[in-house]
């Protein structure tokens, strides 16, 4: 089995990208995890944070499925929208300024702002637990108060896509924010638990990310719509913000009359090539990676 491939990423999240829109037949969807688990081994594959598989829509020009390295099925995958946007743009696909997509959670749409920039909808805040929108209100307290190591924590607890809490410092030792992560996954202060994102605030339309994914799948656009909608709820930002995370700068919008969070970034190709496999291998479901 041999399979052509694009490597691209966004804010350093690299993801491996197969298309089927101009092949036949599709690839069998029962070996996939194997050719997943293979393909995103950083020692004996191509080396990936998780895997795009583009095939013909039903009612749009694309559908997407997206891996993660252990052959499941990603629950966020936002940053795999702006990967595949890119190919999507350059193969022509859309044929125009948009392009509708066929995802595990409904149909997305991207805006293609240029050639290597692209927008979407990463959703409507909400509150943890109850799942409520979330929405400005002046004079409002949206902090909650977790006590780590004996010092008290002011962290904003929000869902967007995934439970965060947004914590916003000045200090960005990375040693230091990623205990102070741990620490705040493990706290029984916030339920459910949290993912933490750390936040460095410059002026009211640029801030600076900081965040750690360890076993949940990577998406660094939705930690910065978490992290613009935090400092937003607290009165340090706009609803405009320039977002630095890994090098890169993305463009988060929160819309007040919609409440509903944009996200404009760049994704950028690493490389192509083709990736054999021997078809044994995937029979066996893919044991010996």
């Amino acid at each position: 089995m041999e399979l052509e491939f694009y490597k691209i990423h966004t804010c350093q999240n690299d993801l491996i990208l197969i298309s089927y829109l101009y092949k036949q037949p599709p690839p069998d969807l029962e070996v996939l995890p194997a050719v997943v688990r293979a393909m995103c081994n950083r020692h004996l594959g191509v080396g990936a944070n998780g895997l795009i598989v583009l095939l013909p829509g039903v009612e749009h020009p694309v559908k997407m499925l997206v891996f993660r390295p252990t052959g499941q099925p990603a629950e966020v995958h936002n940053d795999a929208l702006l990967c595949m946007s890119r190919y999507a743009f350059d193969s022509g696909v859309a044929g125009g300024e948009r392009v509708a997509v066929e995802c595990a959670d409904g149909v997305r749409t991207v805006d293609f702002i240029d050639s290597a920039h692209f927008r979407i909808s990463i959703g409507r805040p909400r509150s943890i637990g109850n799942m409520n929108e979330i929405r400005e209100i002046p004079d409002r307290d949206y902090q909650v108060i977790v006590e780590l190591d004996g010092k008290k924590l002011p962290v904003t607890p929000l869902h967007l896509q995934f439970p965060a809490g947004v914590v916003f410092s000045g200090d960005t030792a990375r040693t230091k924010l990623m205990r102070m992560s741990r620490r705040l996954r493990r706290s029984s202060e916030i339920e459910p638990p949290v993912h933490p994102v750390f936040s460095e605030v410059y002026s009211k339309d640029e801030m600076e990310i900081y965040t750690w994914f360890r076993h949940e799948p990577i998406d660094y656009s939705s930690a910065a719509a978490v992290a613009t909608v935090g400092a937003v709820l607290n009165g340090l930002c706009d609803r405009e913000v320039i977002v630095h995370c890994n090098k890169q700068e993305l463009y988060v919008q929160w819309v007040q009359s919609a409440n509903e969070v944009l996200v404009t970034s760049a994704a950028d190709y690493i490389f192509s090539g083709s990736y054999y496999l021997e078809e044994e291998r995937v029979q066996h479901r893919g044991s010996d990676f």
